[in-house]
């Protein structure tokens, strides 16, 4: 992937727990209450990983997470792989379609 991976160690210990748990589909009022912290705090934290990650929305930074690797197990990681595989090669496939049905 052509996009720079963020240092683990540009994320606080807090805001990497709170996007584990935003990536597990959790909102923001969600993580306050599984971390015991309050809805403004969550908040916070979900905004320096969104400043961090470059993203707008909540779908952004979630796939951001996943692409770069911050969140997901071994299973994610290799559905990600395929689907950048699949991404490459649909070009090529195309093509192949097109040709054939002419």
């Amino acid at each position: 992937m052509s996009e720079r991976r963020l240092p683990v160690n540009e994320l606080t210990a807090r805001e990497r727990e709170c996007l584990a748990l935003a990536c597990e589909g959790l909102s923001n009022q969600d993580i306050a209450e599984r971390l015991f912290i309050s809805l403004k705090t969550a908040q916070r934290h979900m905004s320096n990983c969104h400043q961090k990650f470059g993203t707008t929305s909540g779908r952004q930074l979630v796939a951001k997470a996943y692409a770069l690797g911050y969140a997901g197990n071994g299973k994610h990681q290799r559905l990600i792989a395929l689907l950048e595989e699949i991404r490459t090669l649909l070009p090529e496939v195309i093509g192949t379609l097109i040709k054939v049905r002419e």
